[in-house]
């Protein structure tokens, strides 16, 4: 396990062989506030902005980076850890990493 760390100094916690890719970028913490059943919610996700050809400037999200997933698909966290970008703590679509 390795770290990286965003641009406002969170520790991201990332398996060792995705830790050379998630290092190319520059990670933002964003959080976006909402209520669900009259409760106050935060949901957390961290991304960076890339220029990608043929695209122009991009948001990739960690979790779909290191899953692997396509863009329509959901990242899911077992451990409601949003820090915590280990693959044995993200699913998706229901189906956590460690039953591929």
């Amino acid at each position: 396990m390795k770290s990286i760390y965003t641009r406002s100094h969170h520790q991201i916690l990332v398996d060792d062989e995705d830790y050379a890719e998630a290092k190319k970028y520059v990670w933002r913490l964003k959080s976006i506030r909402h209520t669900k059943n009259g409760v106050p919610v935060i949901h957390r996700y961290v991304y960076a902005e890339a220029i990608v050809p043929g695209k122009g400037r991009v948001h990739l999200h960690l979790a779909r980076l290191i899953m692997k997933a396509p863009s329509h698909s959901r990242v899911s966290f077992l451990s409601k850890n949003r820090l915590d970008y280990r693959k044995a703590n993200l699913f998706v679509n229901g189906k956590p990493a460690f039953y591929e």
